[in-house]
């Protein structure tokens, strides 16, 4: 017997251009985040929101599909975090499938699913995890 679905583990280098790259898109302008004026690579750390660039590769054949399904919504994120991410790093994100519900709503069938990444780093440290959850349904509009 299997267990449930698990994605293959990612791995990341951390890369201190992809983490002033991060910092820019999401607005930061903490020097810890950023790096600030100096070439300091070393000193970057990831900012905390930086672990849901792990979510869709990590997820990659994990949530379970339902083709009867034309609707997925992304309806929750639940983070925790217990180390830093830090330039030299390298991750390891783990996807695993926790939950599966199915109930029936006012428009018929609807599917709950719950996933858990766990994110490490080279020592393997706890680094973070992260649970996702996605509802699919039906909207009754077929495509034409």
């Amino acid at each position: 017997m299997t267990g449930p679905p698990r994605g293959e583990p990612l791995r990341r280098r951390i890369e201190a251009g992809a983490l002033r790259k991060f910092a820019r898109a999401t607005g930061q302008t903490d020097p810890l985040f950023t790096g600030g004026e100096a070439d300091d690579a070393e000193g970057i750390t990831a900012s905390p929101t930086y672990v849901g660039t792990f979510c869709n590769d990590a997820l990659v054949g994990v949530f379970l599909p339902r083709p009867e399904h034309d609707m997925i919504l992304h309806t929750a994120d639940e983070v925790d975090l217990f180390a830093p991410i830090r330039v030299g790093d390298t991750i390891a994100a783990v996807a695993e499938l926790e939950l599966v519900e199915e109930h029936v709503g006012r428009h018929g069938p609807t599917t709950v699913q719950r996933a858990r990444i766990t994110l490490t780093n080279q020592r393997g440290e706890p680094v973070a995890t992260i649970v996702v959850e996605m509802r699919s349904f039906s909207t009754g509009q077929a495509d034409d």
